[in-house]
């Protein structure tokens, strides 16, 4: 029960994240229409399949999944080792809302054709999200799963979505999609241009990532951004954005000056790096936090943030040289 209760806050936590130690809005409470799950049938008395062909399909498809009982058992007959826990949330009779998180779960074909809303995958090794594909989904979380595809997402309404520690390397599937918050967290993506021009993209997580350029970023009005660990050495696209905290700690940035442009109150970065434009952080009268590690905690890393004040007698102290 201990999995199933760390499933419960897993899907909350995908609806209402506060990732990496950022802080973000509550989600509105409206939800995506339910689609049904099979075609509808004609209501007109004595109507049926039009040929042998169509009764003898249609008394192969399996009956429609309704119920938490019945998705259980079919996820227990495609994955034997399943040990049965599972969160589900239903929405006017049909299944909107599902947690797994069983390292037995490898095969999710049972979801096809779920009206699913929001699904949590955390931790499961599938690497096969096909039967995804075609869902109103609004909010999903595939981390430390073994995916790597994600074309199956194409089209979606996704408003939330974790990548975080997979082995994905192309997001262009993602490319027009309703993102408000996106976790890439120690992926595989270099490229960010699918990014470009999402007009709703207010959260990106980066950390550990080979991208280098994030020259796309600039038509995304971004207010959270979290670098720390990637190539990125060039902060000049981010001028402009309405960016409140950005995180840069452990990246390949030695000049600060761009902050002249941005009104931050929180940064985060490695004071040893830079080599030019430090008094544009020292001179930012917005800042309220600032500090050399914030929200990787799960990383091993120990997070300092602070008040300037703080932060700027230690740094003249030499602490972080």
């Amino acid at each position: 029960m201990k999995r199933l209760a760390l499933l419960t806050a897993a899907v909350l936590t995908l609806w209402f994240p506060a990732g990496c130690g950022e802080e973000t809005e509550q989600r509105p409470g409206e939800q995506a229409a339910a689609r049904p799950i099979t075609p509808a049938r004609s209501s007109e008395t004595g109507s049926g399949p039009s040929s042998e062909a169509e009764a003898e399909a249609d008394e192969s498809e399996p009956p429609p999944i309704t119920t938490e009982e019945e998705l259980r058992a079919a996820l227990k007959e495609k994955n034997p080792q399943f040990d049965g826990e599972v969160y589900v949330q239903t929405n006017g009779g049909r299944i909107a809302v599902v947690g797994l998180g069983d390292p037995a779960i490898e095969d999710v074909s049972p979801l096809a054709g779920l009206p699913l809303e929001r699904l949590e995958l955390m931790g499961c090794p599938t690497s096969d999200i096909s039967p995804l594909k075609g869902m109103p989904l609004r909010v999903l979380g595939l981390e430390q799963t073994a995916v790597r595809d994600i074309s199956a997402l194409k089209g979606m309404p996704l408003v939330v979505l974790s990548l975080s520690h997979t082995r994905v390397d192309d997001i262009s599937p993602l490319a027009g999609a309703p993102l408000e918050e996106l976790y890439l967290v120690r992926t595989k993506v270099t490229d960010l241009s699918p990014l470009a021009g999402m007009k709703h993209l207010r959260s990106l997580w980066l950390n550990d990532s080979p991208a280098s350029d994030i020259t796309p970023l600039a038509t995304v009005p971004l207010v959270s951004l979290t670098l720390a660990g990637t190539k990125v050495s060039d902060l000049s696209p981010l001028k402009g954005l309405p960016l409140r905290r950005l995180h840069i700690a452990r990246s390949e940035v030695t000049d600060l000056a761009p902050l002249g442009w941005l009104q931050l109150d929180r940064l985060v970065f490695t004071p040893g790096k830079i080599e030019a434009g430090i008094e544009h952080a020292r001179n930012m009268r917005a800042l309220r936090e600032i500090g050399t590690a914030f929200g990787e905690e799960s990383e091993g890393r120990q997070s300092d943030i602070g008040p300037p004040e703080v932060f700027w007698e230690q740094y003249d102290a030499g602490k972080f040289k």
